[in-house]
């Protein structure tokens, strides 16, 4: 679908949307809204903060096209983290795109249209990029918050963190609005509302900082203040 046809189709909102290129078809999926953009700028920067000094050490790439030619299919990430130093080149086959750049260690996604069969879908798909393990994405945070408000007037909200080679995936997933536990995140330092982040994911294939032992604890409740204060 061009576009125009998405202009004409009344599928256009704020003058963009979020489309993905996959076995040949261009499909539209996502409309952003201000509260999509919010929560991935607000896991991007939970998840540096819990670095300390080390926080310089990856770089933030938020609209990275990531092209997998293997698999027929072009992505891009809501928001990224990746590694600095190191780039496979122009032509390697672990590269994400035909400018050699490595694929991003984590991916950050934020569904709010798009339906959690497809997000689920193409989180999974991140998880197959390259062909040696240490140089393709290793963990895919989800964020999927309702689009419509409950009787009770409140939304969804559910987060999922997935890791390469896990036997099953997501390996967490925590509904952190208020119909989750307690009324969910509704306070910082809840156990129950944190994501545990390998610190060793995020540095491959380097090894981390010996003083960074990890793991990352992102803590949900930023982010559900984020999304509520964003509507």
């Amino acid at each position: 679908m061009t576009q125009l046809q998405a202009k004409r189709d009344g599928l256009e909102s704020g003058g963009c949307f979020r489309w993905e290129f996959k076995d040949s078809e261009a499909w539209i999926y996502e409309l952003p809204h201000p509260a999509h953009e919010s929560a991935a700028g607000e896991v991007v920067a939970e998840i540096k903060n819990q670095m300390g000094q080390h926080h310089r050490d990856v770089r933030v790439a938020a609209s990275l096209s990531c092209d997998n030619n293997a698999a027929n299919w072009s992505y891009e990430p809501d928001g990224s983290l990746t590694m600095r130093g190191f780039r496979p080149g122009p032509g390697h086959p672990d590269a994400a795109h035909e400018s050699g750049n490595k694929w991003s260690n984590i991916i950050v996604e934020v569904a709010y249209q798009e339906t959690e069969p497809h997000v689920h879908a193409k989180a999974l798909d991140w998880l197959q990029t390259a062909t040696n393990d240490n140089n393709g994405v290793q963990q895919v945070i989800v964020v999927k918050m309702g689009n419509t408000l409950r009787l009770d007037g409140h939304r969804t909200m559910k987060a999922r963190r997935y890791e390469r080679g896990a036997v099953e995936n997501p390996v967490q997933e925590i509904e952190f609005g208020n119909h989750g536990p307690e009324n969910g995140a509704i306070e910082a330092g809840l156990p129950g509302m944190q994501l545990h982040i390998p610190v060793a994911s995020l540095y491959l294939p380097n090894n981390p900082p010996a003083d960074l032992a990890g793991p990352l604890v992102f803590d949900l409740f930023y982010v559900r203040r984020t999304i509520e204060e964003s509507f």
